[in-house]
């Protein structure tokens, strides 16, 4: 074999290498294009809050005083199928607006002074979520990774819509604003 046969056949590697990636970075541009992501829409009286890419599974915690015992609430919510399913609820008590009878499909554990309801297949295509204020309710979010949003001092007395949307990934607009952005996380 000569010097310009290998040398040919040098170029036509590197030739078909380029084509392969170009074709592969091609490709994934266009599946990047049309593939549907669910994402999290926060909303109050119509207007979007926040927006962000939510993975099956990604969990959201709302935490809040209840009304009437004036004892802490937590309701943990799951991702799933492209609506938010409710996941647990922890308490410290079980009397006020709490279940006498355990529904299907629903656990019950006593764990560390916090009772915990988990499970019971309620869905929702829409989580709306009332939040109070620093002497009623004190409701906060949390998103992980993000911190914990102190809701009851940036959005008293407003009612948030929470909706599971899916849409190509490239058109989906992520935007956590300022919700879930803390001062400290500005910082650095």
């Amino acid at each position: 074999m000569n010097s310009t046969t290998r040398l040919s056949e040098k170029i036509h590697r590197l030739f078909s290498k380029t084509v392969r990636i170009f074709t592969a970075s091609l490709i994934f541009t266009a599946a990047l294009a049309g593939w549907r992501v669910d994402f999290l829409m926060i909303s109050a009286d119509g207007n979007s809050l926040c927006s962000l890419p939510a993975a099956q599974g990604q969990r959201l915690i709302a935490q809040y005083v209840h009304s009437v015992e004036k004892t802490d609430v937590e309701d943990e919510y799951v991702v799933t199928g492209g609506k938010l399913w409710t996941w647990e609820e922890k308490v410290k008590s079980s009397n006020a607006g709490m279940p006498s009878v355990l529904p299907k499909y629903m656990s019950f554990l006593n764990s560390g002074g916090k009772m915990i309801f988990r499970g019971g297949r309620l869905a929702h295509e829409t989580l709306n979520l009332r939040i109070g204020n620093k002497t009623f309710g004190r409701n906060k979010l949390r998103i992980p990774p993000f911190e914990t949003a102190e809701l009851y001092k940036t959005l008293p007395g407003r009612r948030l819509e929470l909706t599971i949307v899916r849409r190509p990934y490239l058109y989906g607009r992520t935007d956590t604003s300022k919700l879930f952005i803390s001062d400290r996380q500005k910082r650095k």
